[in-house]
């Protein structure tokens, strides 16, 4: 991020870089980030208060700008997140204040769709079960009896739920495999759809869906949109794939669909406690594949894009074009 923005410096840009937390442990910092997420943002320590006050634009990826740090910082108008979301920032208290708030949507959106497909493929062809059960010395063949056997991703029917950058991202990459492709976002115009994706409602997709793939924001209206009803309209041989928020997902209700075989299996990349316990019920099933939060990372979508991206929105706004 330094590296990248003090280019910005030759337009008088000063940057002072600042680390919020920096003593916590990588598990204490996702643990309080995901809280954040949830839950809104937290006030900063006031050691870093007293130095982000006197800012003019706040450029962060990770640490909270409160209502109560927005408002103690006089000078503050512009506030740019390298994240895609806005999850960490007090938008009311910005917008009361008349601060500028930009954001880098979909700069982890082809992480997040290369990541996806990975999933679905680990999962509905057992690579990741049976690489496990190979590193412990078990040449399992349950695999190749008829009653197991996976199918071809061709001319099987594919749900995006949510079709924002990454839904989009993963709709692309599924027509290379020849798949059908369904979306349901309550918030899409039908019209900027690409001509090989039908859009359909959210019962519709879960009946008709051979893979359903989730990559919306959470919302009030999102969370826990998938639960012990959707569910159960789902294929018994179909597949759940979760990249996106943890909390869209009644996650005791998966369970129970999993271990009764309701839904043939799920890759899940989130988790409603993250980390997720070494003894959690979901690390006992085979029928499904667990990654710790990864979706989004990658070299691109975490050092380059976003920051690259308010990193031009600053230097508009440090030239004096509308924002």
């Amino acid at each position: 991020m330094a590296r990248i923005l003090s280019q910005l410096e030759i337009r008088g840009v000063k940057f002072l870089q600042l680390d919020w937390n920096p003593e916590l442990t990588p598990a204490e910092f996702a643990k309080v980030t995901r809280q954040i997420e949830s839950n809104g943002p937290i006030d900063l320590p006031a050691q870093l208060l007293e130095t982000v006050r006197e800012a003019d634009i706040i450029v962060t990826n990770h640490a909270p700008l409160s209502r109560h740090t927005i408002r103690s910082s006089p000078n503050l108008k512009l506030i740019a997140s390298t994240r895609s979301g806005t999850d960490n920032i007090d938008l009311a208290a910005a917008r009361e204040r008349g601060i500028t708030v930009v954001n880098s949507p979909g700069r982890n959106a082809s992480a997040v769709a290369d990541y996806t497909i990975g999933l679905i493929i680990a999962l509905s062809r057992h690579i990741a079960s049976a690489h496990c059960k190979m590193i412990n010395g078990i040449w399992d063949e349950k695999w190749s009896r008829p009653e197991n056997l996976s199918f071809d991703l061709a001319q099987k029917t594919i749900g995006i739920i949510g079709y924002g950058n990454a839904g989009r991202e993963v709709a692309i990459r599924s027509r290379s495999f020849g798949m059908k492709i369904l979306a349901s976002d309550p918030y899409l115009d039908p019209e900027s759809l690409d001509e090989y994706v039908k859009m359909t409602d959210l019962n519709t997709l879960l009946r008709e869906s051979d893979i359903v793939t989730i990559h919306a924001r959470l919302t009030p209206e999102t969370r826990n949109v998938i639960g012990e009803r959707e569910l159960r309209l789902m294929k018994a041989s179909a597949y759940l794939i979760n990249t996106a928020r943890a909390e869209i997902v009644d996650e005791s209700a998966l369970l129970r669909s999993l271990e009764q075989d309701r839904i043939r299996g799920a890759a899940l990349d989130v988790f409603h406690d993250e980390p997720l316990a070494p003894t959690h019920d979901f690390t006992k099933l085979e029928n499904v594949v667990l990654t710790p939060h990864l979706a989004g990372l990658t070299v691109e979508a975490e050092l380059e894009k976003g920051i690259k991206m308010v990193g031009d929105e600053i230097l508009r706004f440090v030239q004096g074009h509308r924002m």
